[in-house]
């Protein structure tokens, strides 16, 4: 009896270590170095990817500190500032005013739960649209902009090819090209929330994709990676990192907050810092 007592003990304080150490993950993120090779183009960016209205320090300052520190010029966000199913985004609209008084472009592709609070609160979407462009943002919704000589197009996803846990939506080429316009400047960078789709993004001309939305998985583990993804369920093949696929290359960030899944397991969120050198 005595020594059943004790293994419950000690598995009551590892449960108690583990949720205590999780908090911690959730609460402390932290920074990633990315970088790649062109003649093209040089620029230091910072992406932030899947906020899901988190909030990190007051009024998001540990984020606008992190950029300020890291002396980018750019501001890349792949989608999912919100949560769709909650018409309130106090912390992102915090962010956002923040990021504006640093005086850096920020460009902004919608995700998957921008589409969703635009088709269930059509009021709070266009009040957080409106919200961007008054901060300024620059919001690529199937459209491009300029830094300089690096064409930056958003694709946006559209809801279907968000399936879960069902056949994935087979986008081809050409649905992508229709929608976006020409990837023809000197250096192109996608941002596109689905990270999916790499090939076909890379079969367009991009030379570097920006996704999110897979949360690296949700529950990392060592030597595995990603465990979950809300497409597959089990493990999704691009949930955090770099990736190569012919002369493309797609950066996939891990994101900083948590909406339906409240858990990160050995999956600190991050903001990505990358270079073109």
């Amino acid at each position: 009896m005595k020594s059943l007592l004790f293994i419950l003990c000690i598995l009551l304080i590892l449960c108690l270590a583990f949720v205590i150490y999780e908090i911690f993950h959730v609460k402390h993120l932290c920074v990633s170095y990315y970088e790649s090779h062109t003649d093209k183009a040089k620029a230091r960016f910072v992406i932030i990817s899947d906020l899901h209205n988190y909030s990190y320090g007051k009024n998001n300052s540990v984020l606008i500190d992190i950029i300020k520190k890291e002396k980018v010029d750019f501001v890349v966000i792949p989608g999912d500032l919100v949560v769709g199913n909650k018409p309130c985004y106090t912390n992102t609209q915090k962010l956002i005013a923040g990021l504006k008084t640093t005086g850096l472009p920020v460009y902004f592709t919608p995700g998957n739960h921008e589409l969703k609070l635009k088709r269930d609160y059509a009021k709070a979407y266009n009040d957080f649209i409106n919200m961007l462009k008054i901060n300024n943002v620059i919001i690529l919704d199937n459209s491009c902009s300029f830094y300089k000589n690096i064409k930056i197009t958003g694709y946006t996803n559209s809801l279907n090819q968000y399936s879960k846990f069902k056949k994935i939506y087979d986008l081809s080429v050409e649905e992508v090209i229709k929608d976006i316009p020409p990837l023809d400047g000197d250096f192109n960078i996608l941002i596109a929330h689905n990270p999916v789709y790499f090939e076909k993004y890379a079969e367009c001309g991009a030379e570097l994709v920006v996704s999110g939305h897979l949360h690296g998985g949700i529950i990392r583990l060592p030597f595995i990676g990603g465990l979950l993804s809300p497409q597959t369920f089990f493990r999704g093949r691009y949930v955090s990192g770099m990736y190569k696929y012919k002369n493309s290359r797609m950066i996939v960030s891990r994101g900083l907050g948590v909406h339906t899944i409240p858990v990160r397991v050995f999956n600190r969120p991050e903001i990505i810092i990358y270079d073109l050198i």
